[in-house]
């Protein structure tokens, strides 16, 4: 990630087509002078037009494309299935939060499971 300062951030860097480990140094900088001198003008701007620029940096975040990956995978869909529902009925950080806790669990369980192998025969499956 280009830029640690956020989503939204990273988003907008990365649409920008950063590619450098420079990046984040570049975009520290330009935000700070944006901000040194741009402040009370944003101040005037209207809640709507800055839900805009937030939106539009955020639009290609919204894309079904990585869930429709791990889906094909065929690997961790109770995982994705459990981290959409909660943070559709629990909101973003409480399902977020129970997403991040089901993830630890699944790779605790499988680090408690490893592979076995029978006598003769291919690696068994987990299932």
């Amino acid at each position: 990630m280009p830029v640690g300062a956020g989503f939204s951030a990273t988003s907008a860097n990365a649409a920008a087509g950063a590619v450098s480990k420079y990046s984040g140094v570049i975009a520290l900088v330009a935000t700070s002078v944006i901000l040194m001198f741009a402040l009370p003008s944003l101040s005037l701007l209207p809640r709507p037009v800055l839900a805009v620029a937030i939106i539009n940096a955020l639009w290609h975040a919204l894309s079904p494309a990585p869930l429709l990956s791990v889906w094909r995978m065929n690997r961790d869909r109770m995982l994705v299935i459990a981290a959409v529902l909660a943070v559709l009925l629990l909101g973003v950080l409480d399902g977020m939060l129970t997403s991040m806790g089901l993830s630890v669990l699944a790779a605790m369980q499988m680090l408690w499971m490893p592979p076995t192998f029978g006598r003769g025969s291919r690696l068994a499956h987990r299932d």
